[in-house]
């Protein structure tokens, strides 16, 4: 998933490539909300070296929300950690964060190597499908510790070698279309989410809702800030991975996406922006766009972030529904280095934020991100806490959480993440004109080639 805190003040972050997880989609930064998080998102590997006497214990992660995550839950829970363990934080901006983990991992014995990482959904199985992560098993972690997880998340997270558990996620990341209800009154006539969910069940009614919204509206509202915002939603209908026995291939769906994005494109029915970029986040505080598709973290991290408040921006202005297509989008998985110095602290981290029943619903509830254990998620809706003021106080949990049930991501493959990039741009050079459908595909396959000489056409 990549969780994106997109606020415009400070514009001077890093845009995008591709997502994640924490990846354009979900890979790349943008702009951030505060300096410190700025700071930390940006690329530094730089870690304090001060001998405090401690045992030092190194997390690698692409920003400081699973920093966050420690010093305000698990160290809070145990708070005797504070004067036994050093913990470092090594933070490498998104662009070069692989870069780092596999220099890292070539060598051996470095002092700051990786204890635990968080890796995204785009990459996961570049590295738990290799030998620089451990087993769970390995940290004494059985299936028997999470019987409450969803299936994809623990599949998605297993060595494509052997089928062993090489990482868990603190979360899931069902998607959803998120949409203004001021606009959805005002063009639509209404604003619940079944009556929008029925005028935009598939992509034919999505389209001509669009032609709507764009024609009623004189063009000041499009349904979408960008042409490539359905892109995740159009992945997840694929049946076939990009990669199979060593051939890259094209999805009929991802030929659709082509047809839709070219006609969102040239009908105008988007305000043209690319994803992530400083203008298409400011759309979630503006009149200009309908809606956006995103995911659990997306709510938060760019929506909320940018919206403003409820006077002057769009805060509470939103609700959600499924959308043409049922989808996830993103997701952080934790995993532990090949070289971790202390199993026993490993596991109980991973345990704490990925299994334990009651801290995933304590931190639900505190920082309304959808957890990755049912029995939690049925807790929080029970006792009336899955609504978010944020949706006009709608119960999301509970769309997020039928969502959640449909998720598979048994075509996931190592290579996703760039042939995602490479994806994008020819789906952007066909919707413009600049080639033909033909041309677009072949120069989308040889540019993965090129990156990826193992594979063939």
């Amino acid at each position: 998933m990549k969780k994106r805190i997109m606020a415009l003040a400070l514009t001077a972050v890093l845009v995008l490539g591709s997502l994640t997880a924490c990846g354009k989609d979900d890979s790349k930064d943008a702009a951030t909300k505060t300096d410190e998080v700025a700071e930390t998102n940006k690329e530094s590997d730089e870690t304090d070296q001060t001998d405090t006497g401690k045992e030092k214990f190194y997390i690698w992660s692409w920003n400081d929300e699973f920093q966050g995550m420690m010093e305000n839950f698990f160290l809070k829970d145990h708070p005797e950690y504070k004067d036994k363990y050093d913990f470092q934080y090594v933070i490498t901006g998104t662009d070069a964060y692989q870069e780092k983990l596999d220099l890292a991992f070539e060598g051996s014995g470095a002092e700051d190597a990786p204890d635990l990482l968080l890796l995204e959904a785009d990459y996961i199985k570049k590295y738990v499908s290799s030998d620089n992560t451990l087993k769970m098993d390995d940290l004494g972690i059985t299936a028997a510790d999470y019987p409450n997880q969803y299936n994809y998340t623990v599949t998605t997270a297993q060595d494509e070698r052997d089928n062993s558990q090489k990482g868990l996620s603190w979360q899931a990341a069902p998607g959803e279309f998120i949409y203004r209800r001021s606009l959805a009154k005002k063009y639509l006539g209404t604003d619940d989410p079944a009556k929008v969910q029925e005028m935009i069940k598939d992509w034919d009614s999505f389209l001509e809702v669009a032609r709507k919204i764009s024609k009623e509206s004189g063009g000041a509202t499009k349904m979408l800030s960008g042409p490539d915002d359905a892109f995740r939603p159009y992945m997840s209908a694929r049946t076939s991975a990009w990669v199979k026995d060593g051939k890259l291939t094209v999805d009929p769906k991802m030929e659709e996406y082509l047809e839709f994005n070219k006609i969102l494109e040239t009908e105008g029915l988007t305000n043209g922006t690319t994803q992530w970029s400083d203008a298409w986040a400011a759309n979630a505080g503006n009149d200009s766009t309908f809606g956006y598709f995103g995911s659990t973290w997306f709510v938060q991290w760019t929506l909320m972030a940018n919206a403003g408040d409820a006077e002057t921006g769009t805060y509470g202005d939103w609700a959600m529904t499924q959308g043409p297509q049922w989808y996830y989008w993103g997701g952080t998985w934790v995993a532990a280095g090949k070289e971790c110095s202390n199993k026993d602290l490993a596991a109980e981290i991973i345990r704490y934020f990925t299994c334990d029943e009651d801290a995933m619903y304590n931190y639900s509830v505190e920082k309304k991100d959808y957890v990755n254990n049912t029995a939690a998620i049925k807790r929080i809706i029970d006792d009336g806490k899955g609504t978010f003021d944020f949706l006009g106080n709608q119960e999301y949990y509970k769309i997020f959480a039928e969502t959640a049930d449909q998720i598979d991501t048994s075509i996931m493959t190592a290579y996703d993440q760039k042939i995602n990039d490479a994806f994008h741009v020819e789906a952007k050079a066909y919707a413009t004109g600049e080639k033909d459908k033909e041309t677009a595909i072949a120069d989308f396959k040889s540019s993965v080639i090129g990156q990826f000489a193992e594979l063939t056409e």
